[in-house]
């Protein structure tokens, strides 16, 4: 596909509300085209790189909760609510 075929397809699947898989070798613009979607849109992009995280900074932290029962620390990088994009690249 082009770049202008998935910007229209990824416009598209975000109204939707939709996840998007974008599968590529490194250097074809991927993180370009959803850098561009975010600011044509005016939202806030979240940009996590997989590759550079331990299981342990994506789930968090475990603490004793107040009712005695393991909680989990949510990592403060990860997006908890609102609107925006979620730029998952591994």
């Amino acid at each position: 596909m082009k770049a202008s075929a998935i910007f229209a397809a990824l416009q598209t699947l975000v109204d939707a509300r939709q996840p998007v898989f974008i599968w590529g070798g490194p250097g074809l613009g991927k993180s370009s085209i959803v850098r561009k979607l975010a600011a044509v849109r005016e939202t806030l992009l979240q940009d996590i790189r997989a590759l550079l995280l331990d299981p342990v900074d994506l789930r968090g932290l475990p603490f004793l909760g107040g009712d005695g029962r393991a909680k989990w620390a949510t990592p403060e990088f990860l997006p908890a609510d609102g609107e925006g994009i979620f730029f998952w690249m591994s």
